[in-house]
């Protein structure tokens, strides 16, 4: 399991909000803004123990989850990307090229949407209060 400190920035019965601090690494990373720098917040419900706002805890995700939204986010564009370039490959290059950003936005916008609709089936758990 992969496990972060995270500090709780709402706290609502058995229902938090957390926050993430930003990671020395993700400053020199090239796609920090993309996650916001490693610097982001989300809401966990089903909360095992009870926790107040300014509570560090520690937060897991099982390895499973992250490589395969490593897939989704970096595998699949590129393989569509090069599908299209190659399907088109007879119509100019600059049009295969828009062509090709265009289907790698759209699948970006659903996976967008898929990813706010299924947040709770990345299982993240609350393993202690630090």
């Amino acid at each position: 399991m992969l496990t972060e400190v995270a500090e709780v920035v709402e706290a609502n019965g058995n229902a938090v909000k957390i926050k993430f601090t930003k990671r020395p690494m993700c400053s020199c990373c090239n796609f920090n803004t993309l996650c916001k720098g490693g610097e982001d917040s989300l809401s966990i419900t089903n909360v095992p123990f009870p926790v107040q706002c300014g509570d560090k805890i520690e937060v897991s995700v099982e390895e499973k989850v992250s490589l395969v939204g490593s897939i989704l986010l970096f595998g699949i564009p590129i393989v569509i990307f090069v599908t299209v370039v190659l399907l088109l490959k007879r119509h100019s290059e600059i049009t295969s090229f828009l062509a090709a950003l265009c289907t790698i936005a759209f699948y970006y916008a659903i996976i967008k949407i898929a990813v706010k609709k299924k947040e709770k089936y990345f299982n993240l758990k609350i393993l202690r209060k630090l």
